[in-house]
């Protein structure tokens, strides 16, 4: 199948579009502050954590074949005052559980024990945690805030991570508010000079474009082409057809910069048939119901489907339509 006369084919756009692009320069950042952005490179435990057993609740820390038999009618009687340790702390030599400050009397001058207690009874075992070399985070995934606490946890200090720099041009207003917080929820920095890639709400006068009239529906007002040495992409002033142009253009954009590898998109059946128009790409926006999606627009996305979707596809140029019942997956439209 053809794409309709005087419109340029979204792949052709998109492979312009890449063209121009090439992953941004690593940086090391806090654990922290690497949540959302992108691993550069893959990290793995150095060592096996934790490195000796930890208290897992305070209490006094014990051997536990020193309490066999112990009870309230015969405590078992210790040659030495047991030591206390806090949550999280490491266990003294020797120590193999820990047992709750009721469980004892400490008063006297030897200590008494009135349980029994087993090895590993509230304590984490050296290695129980993550063995040695296992992978931590892979190189292109995004950062979530459990895996910033997991490498903090495992002693790392900073993370190797790409942020990509964009600049978002138009007048202040809804739209280019919700742009700014699709952006950011891609893990970009906003900047005003110095940017990867420069998103225009209007084409400026002073740029070279390189392809319009897309074959991408909303979005056929789209354009790629340059911003003196940027990269530039215009956004149609449309929700739409700007949500069209995030989706088709700017998301590969940023994994190209990124280098970022995404996740398998869910797959859920279709709850009714969607009819796709060959030659043009479109945009699906559809809504998880329970265990399908439910198809809301097609190519023309009314504001109600808009705000309904909570999840997002482009249906190929050369595609005929999906079946009720299709499997179909489609990316999380609030990511």
């Amino acid at each position: 199948m053809t794409t309709p006369l005087s419109l340029t084919a979204l792949s052709d756009a998109q492979a312009v579009l890449l063209a121009m692009l090439a992953p941004v320069a690593p940086q090391r950042v806090a654990c922290a502050q690497a949540v959302g952005l992108v691993a550069a490179e893959a990290l793995c435990a150095e060592a096996a954590q934790p490195p000796r057993a930890v208290a897992l609740r305070d209490g006094y820390a014990l051997r536990a074949e020193d309490l066999a038999g112990a009870s309230g009618f015969a405590p078992a009687f210790l040659d030495r005052m047991p030591q206390r340790v806090a949550l999280g702390e490491a266990l003294p030599e020797g120590c193999d559980c820990v047992l709750d400050a009721a469980a004892l009397d400490v008063s006297g001058p030897m200590a008494q024990v009135f349980v029994e207690s087993w090895p590993g009874e509230n304590v984490r075992r050296a290695g129980e945690d993550l063995a040695k070399g296992v992978m931590l985070v892979a190189q292109g995934h995004r950062i979530t805030a459990r895996d910033a606490l997991v490498a903090a946890r495992a002693g790392v200090a900073t993370l190797s991570v790409r942020q990509p720099k964009v600049a978002l041009q138009g007048a202040e207003d809804d739209l280019r508010a919700f742009l700014t917080h699709m952006l950011l929820a891609q893990g970009v920095a906003l900047t005003d000079e110095g940017a990867d890639l420069v998103l225009a709400l209007a084409a400026p006068t002073e740029a070279t474009i390189s392809a319009r009239g897309l074959a991408l529906e909303p979005g056929r007002d789209c354009a790629i082409g340059r911003l003196g040495a940027m990269p530039l992409v215009v956004l149609p002033n449309q929700p739409d057809q700007a949500l069209a142009g995030l989706h088709a253009l700017v998301r590969p954009a940023l994994d190209a910069l990124s280098a970022r590898t995404r996740a398998t998109p869910m797959s859920l059946p279709l709850g009714a048939k969607i009819s796709s128009r060959v030659g043009v790409a479109e945009l699906a926006l559809l809504e998880a119901r329970g265990d399908v999606f439910m198809p809301l627009a097609v190519g023309d996305a009314p504001i109600g489907a808009f705000r309904a979707a909570t999840h997002v596809a482009l249906i190929a140029a050369h595609s005929e339509g999906h079946a009720a019942g299709e499997l179909f997956s489609a990316e999380p439209l609030d990511e």
